[in-house]
This record gives structure tokens, sequence and C-alpha cells, in this order.
């Protein structure tokens, strides 16, 4: 189960919250991977790639006003 934020939007610890919200999922998420019989090496660069990826596509969907703050 994934906590909501308790800090406001902007509070310079809600990141290092979220971060904390999502490990157990994470980890979680590597775990089956690596049950289902792939490497923590192809985990690992699997992973990264997607959050790479992720960050990519939501700095693309942003306006550049909002890209700006960042």
């Amino acid at each position: 189960m994934i906590v909501p934020p308790r800090r406001a939007e902007g509070d310079p610890e809600r990141t290092r919250e979220c971060q904390q919200a999502l490990q157990a999922e994470f980890r979680a998420l590597a775990q089956r991977a690596h049950g289902a019989g792939w490497s923590e090496t192809e985990i690992e660069q699997a992973l990264f790639r997607l959050a790479v990826e992720h960050i990519r596509e939501h700095q693309n969907a942003e306006p550049a006003s909002e890209q700006r703050k960042h």
C-alpha cells in the first residue's frame, strides 16, 4: 500500500516522503521480477530505464513554463 502525502506540495521534505512511500512497493516489484527469473542486473537496468523514460515523458507533457521550474 502506498500512503498518501502528509506534507504540502512545495515542502522540501515531500520528495523524501514520497520515496519512503514508494520504497516497499519498489522492492516488492524487484523481488517479483527476481522470482520470475530475471537477474539483479537486468532488474536494476530495467527499473532505471523505466524511471528515466517516465521522467522524459512527464517533462515532455509539461508546458514550457512548468519545465523551467525544475
